[in-house]
């Protein structure tokens, strides 16, 4: 099972390779949501080494004000934990004002190809 959190742009340097959910300096989680936890990734069917959550996006009601800056894909559904494994993470292609009161509603996509 795996869990999307959002990813704070307060603060937000960048994503290094070496990341994992112990330790990513470059960005913090945004907790700015009323959820208890993450939100579990529901994923479709693979198709041609690609699969997304599209039939079930994950779902975040805002409870802070704040800018969300991307996602993350991880092993544990502790909001704020640092337990677990990365599987990745992503930028949105611009910034998200988050207001208290939106639902922030993501589509997270997979994509694996051969080397």
């Amino acid at each position: 099972t795996w869990y999307v959190g959002l990813i704070d742009a307060a603060s937000f340097t960048g994503f290094n390779f070496n990341d994992a959910m112990v330790s990513h300096p470059g960005w913090f989680e945004s907790l700015g949501y009323s959820e208890p936890n993450r939100q579990q990734w529901v994923p479709g069917t693979v198709a041609a080494g690609y699969v997304d959550n599209a039939g079930s996006r994950a779902s975040f009601s805002i409870s802070v004000a704040h800018n969300v800056r991307g996602g993350f894909l991880t092993s544990s559904n502790a909001k704020g934990g640092t337990a677990g494994t990365l599987y990745g993470e992503a930028q949105f292609s611009a910034i998200r004002a988050a207001n208290v009161g939106d639902v922030l509603i993501i589509k997270l996509a997979c994509q694996a190809t051969s080397s």
